[in-house]
């Protein structure tokens, strides 16, 4: 049975309380709009590997703490 692949994303909390940032001059760094910080965001876009290493340099965050794989994470808890 195939897993369904859900990441679970803490850039808006890293945005809004760390840094201050809003979506447009977030994504203005990283090179997208506005509108697709909001999409990852609500969880309706995963970003790629470039992006997200991107949003978390940007935001000085490790990777591993915005972008969360639920279901390895479930696993690794299981043993």
């Amino acid at each position: 049975m195939e897993k369904k692949n859900e990441i679970r994303n803490r850039v808006a909390e890293y945005r809004d309380r760390r840094s201050r940032m809003t979506q447009k001059e977030l994504g203005a760094l990283v090179g997208v709009t506005q509108r697709a910080i909001s999409h990852i965001e609500n969880d309706k876009r995963v970003p790629n590997v470039l992006l997200a290493m991107r949003i978390s340099k940007v935001l000085d965050a490790d990777i591993y703490e915005l972008f969360i794989d639920v279901a390895w994470e479930r696993e690794k808890r299981k043993g």
